[in-house]
């Protein structure tokens, strides 16, 4: 999948970006992985944009959290600390319910 390649590109652009279009196609096995593999970039843009689409999952992407947390002690950051404790937030408060949990977003 071109996401799954734009997420190994040499642009943090790129795959920045690969992870946000990743969450619109969070239904493809391995997504909510390769997207949580994501926030072991080293460029702020790549962290918030991982943070970011996990977060719009809600409950599909609670199997980032440890990774989220990890992540969120480790970054000094402003930014991508903002970003990182929105998502965990997001994704802890999120419901089997919400509807952003059954469906790509």
């Amino acid at each position: 999948d071109r996401c799954m390649e734009g997420l190994r590109s040499k642009a943090p652009e790129i795959r920045g970006l690969a992870a946000g279009r990743l969450a619109r196609l969070a239904y493809l096995p391995g997504a909510v992985g390769a997207i949580t593999k994501a926030l072991d970039d080293t460029h702020e843009y790549v962290l918030r944009s991982a943070a970011l689409a996990l977060g719009s999952l809600g409950k599909k992407a609670e199997p980032a959290l440890p990774v989220l947390k990890k992540r969120l002690e480790e970054t000094t950051d402003k930014n991508v600390r903002t970003a990182i404790e929105n998502a965990v937030k997001a994704i802890e408060t999120a419901t089997a319910e919400d509807p952003k949990a059954d469906e790509a977003i």
